[in-house]
């Protein structure tokens, strides 16, 4: 009887299945990833199937749904790079063959090589965006320490930028937001923004970095002066932070984390969401997004402890409601600006929805917010005291964003008090005709000295700073308000007009804000109308300056309506304070 003549490769052989003995390698070895050899002399140098040839492996799910192409990893990159769970369907008989070691060492370097080549990608786009370190100075420097903005931690994002994991969204977001801020940008912001907003408008994914990258678009917007879309983009973050769970503590997150780090900036995020959604519903209940109730977590804690990894344990919050006296020594300056954003909003709806059956001399209302603003301040930590010594002490660039804390106080102030200003419309207007006498001046007069108390601390950062620029936007629209609430009322009671020290305080109100002009174009056009309303009164030098030129921007027609007829209320000229 003749021998068989055996054929097939080795590995067909020893599965005892059918070789198509395909040169190069048969069809089961290259599906299957494995060695394909048909001699078994152990010297003789196996073929490899390469691992770019057809992968009959499933992809995960979020790239299926996606339809894009996945690399199959564990977690593939496209969810690595866009900070997505990376979840694969049930395996199939026959997946749970393991590869040999060769196989697992291609499959590894050829994923390793897709992920290089996709960050790149992510960080590099259609007109060669790059992110370098002059984007993230200038945010950790000029964005993070104002208002509500301080919500990345500086180290984890450039370890992440070195690793090239940050999602592109994010990217074009922080590039979009501090171009303003870097010289020589190939790019401008607009582009930027509005590719970010594209991908977010675009994709079904909800995540802590699309979160990040909403509510810096929103600021970009309200920074440019687009205000509407600031709104709407405002309204998304607040609707990934409230998908996310942001707004609790521990298990229930949904993106819960061992790590302090990741916890704070997380806590952080969330109260930067709220406060970008109370500042743009000025005062209107129906226009908010987040309940404050809901939001239960510490308040975020001091920079130095967040940046250096520090942990600490902060007081939860009582947002707009009545705080307790208690100490607040680990609470930074962000947690302290969200909780006067609290007492901003209960002022602007109390505002709102005055009625004759709660008139502020005799309402609960109204005594609740004044309390609330003493409480505060009461509980403000020594450190955050506006002291020539907290000053002198602190850093420069620390300087700005504890004076912004303090001129919102007085601004509040302002806004509470303004009630007695006669700035509403005719039917509220009636209300106050009986007001009990004398609450009308008084209530003017403390309106009056908390608008020349903003010229005060600003002169005081001028005299310990000189030269420091607060790069707040905000802060041209404050200075604003002072200087028409000393104007229009301080000066119709003195037939003297402003002297003196009132004047040195009105030239440091146009100071500070002339130096955000090559940064903010809103702040340009609030410096002319600054310019121009002392013209009108003929106060120092600014009465022999040139006129103003009439430029279109978001508020000029509400300015020069300040002018003629009842004056309106000043929170329709604050509403875009973000």
């Amino acid at each position: 009887m003749a021998r068989r003549v055996r054929t097939g490769c080795i590995t067909c052989r020893a599965r005892k299945i059918k070789c198509d003995e395909t040169a190069g390698g048969c069809q089961n070895c290259r599906l299957r990833q494995l060695q394909c050899d048909f001699q078994a002399n152990p010297l003789h140098e196996p073929i490899q199937n390469d691992c770019g040839q057809k992968d009959t492996r499933p992809a995960c799910q979020p790239c299926r749904q996606a339809r894009a192409r996945c690399s199959r990893g564990h977690p593939c990159s496209r969810c690595l790079a866009r900070d997505v769970p990376c979840v694969y369907p049930p395996g199939r008989p026959g997946d749970g063959l393991s590869l040999t070691p060769a196989a697992s060492a291609r499959l590894a370097a050829g994923l390793r090589k897709v992920e290089r080549t996709h960050n790149r990608e992510a960080i590099n786009n259609n007109n060669n965006i790059n992110i370098s370190l002059q984007h993230v100075s200038a945010f950790f420097e000029c964005i993070a320490p104002y208002q509500a903005n301080g919500f990345l931690h500086r180290a984890t994002l450039q370890q992440r930028l070195a690793e090239q994991t940050v999602p592109e969204t994010l990217i074009l977001a922080l590039c979009a937001i501090t171009a303003r801020f870097v010289q020589g940008s190939s790019v401008s912001a607009s582009q930027l923004a509005e590719q970010a907003q594209q991908r977010l408008f675009d994709t079904d994914e909800i995540s802590v970095s699309h979160c990040a990258a909403a509510v810096l678009l929103a600021k970009h917007a309200a920074y440019s002066g687009r205000f509407n879309t600031a709104f709407l983009l405002a309204a998304l973050a607040n609707r990934y932070a409230l998908k996310l769970r942001l707004y609790t503590e521990g298990t229930g997150n949904a993106i819960a984390s061992n790590m302090w780090i990741d916890q704070e900036q997380n806590r952080r995020l969330m109260f930067a969401c709220y406060a970008v959604d109370r500042m743009t519903a000025t005062g209107r209940e129906e226009l908010t997004c987040s309940r404050a109730r809901d939001i239960m977590i510490q308040l975020p804690a001091d920079e130095y402890s967040f940046q250096h990894g520090i942990p600490c344990i902060t007081p939860l919050p009582t947002l707009e409601g009545e705080e307790r006296a208690e100490s607040r020594d680990g609470v930074g300056i962000m947690g302290h600006y969200v909780l006067l954003v609290g007492i901003r909003y209960g002022i602007l709806r109390y505002i709102e929805n005055i009625t004759h059956q709660d008139p502020p001399w005799q309402g609960k209302e109204y005594d609740l917010l004044l309390r609330k603003l003493a409480r505060w301040k009461t509980n403000l930590p020594a450190r955050l005291s506006l002291t020539e010594s907290n000053l002198n002490q602190s850093e420069t660039a620390k300087h700005g964003p504890l004076v912004m804390l303090h001129l919102w106080w007085d601004m509040l102030h302002c806004e509470l008090f303004r009630l007695a200003l006669q700035t509403h419309q005719p039917d509220v207007q009636a209300l106050f005709l009986a007001a009990p006498p004398g609450w009308i001046t008084q209530t003017q007069d403390r309106c009056v000295m908390h608008a020349r108390q903003m010229g005060s601390t600003l002169s005081l950062l001028e005299s310990c700073s000189p030269g420091c620029v607060v790069y707040d936007p905000s802060l041209a629209m404050l200075c604003y308000a002072a200087v028409k609430i000393q104007l229009l009322y301080a000066v119709s009671r003195d037939p003297l007009g402003l002297q003196g020290e009132a004047v040195h305080y009105l030239s440091v109100l146009l100071q500070v804000v002339d130096r955000l002009t090559p940064f903010f174009n809103t702040a340009a056009v609030l410096l002319d109308e600054m310019k121009w309303t002392l013209r009108q009164h003929g106060i120092g030098p600014w009465s022999e300056s040139p006129p103003a030129d009439a430029k279109d921007h978001p508020w000029l027609d509400r300015v020069r309506d300040m002018e003629q007829g009842y004056l309106i209320d000043i929170d329709q000229l604050l509403m875009p304070l973000l």
